[in-house]
């Protein structure tokens, strides 16, 4: 192994090489990818449900770009997924619901829509979704440079 000097300057919002040799590259299987959601409406009573759509957006913002990234929704007061816009499910035994899907481009965000519905004889409900684990196109597992335990959905009724 080789030492390697590098000399560094701060320049008001990060370091910056000013010195020495070439820049480390990025570690190919690390990316920083998050999850953001919006709330859950839950919309009148009809056939015995309320229904309603949550907007979930996956923005990669360096190191690698996930090909696929695993998506887990925990729910509770009896809120499921509906309707034909989910791929497969994978359900868990306590109110967890798993999906796959394909990652953003690199530096990008992508949103999606997925529908849920409640008994309509039940009251309350919590959500929370997170970003379980990501893949590059070459399969290989990613590492999260910045792990979130995922982000909390409100969820509320209308009508």
């Amino acid at each position: 192994m080789t030492w390697q000097d590098r000399a560094y300057r701060w320049d008001g919002h990060r370091f910056r090489r000013i010195d020495g040799t070439v820049p480390i590259p990025l570690n190919p299987h690390v990316t920083e990818t998050t999850v953001t959601a919006g709330e859950l409406t839950l919309g009148p009573v009809a056939d015995g449900y309320r229904t309603g759509t949550v907007t979930v957006t996956v923005t990669h913002r360096w190191g690698t770009p996930p090909a696929t990234v695993r998506l887990r929704f925990t729910t509770s007061g009896g809120l499921e997924p509906t309707g034909p816009a989910w791929p497969s499910i994978t359900t868990e035994p306590v109110g967890g619901y798993l999906i796959s899907v394909p990652g953003p481009a690199p530096l990008t965000a992508q949103t999606r829509r997925y529908a849920f519905r409640q008994p309509a004889a039940a009251a309350g409900g919590e959500m929370t979704v997170a970003m379980m684990a990501s893949w590059s196109a070459a399969g290989r597992s990613l590492a999260e440079a910045v792990p979130g335990s995922g982000v909390p959905v409100p969820v509320r009724t209308a009508g």
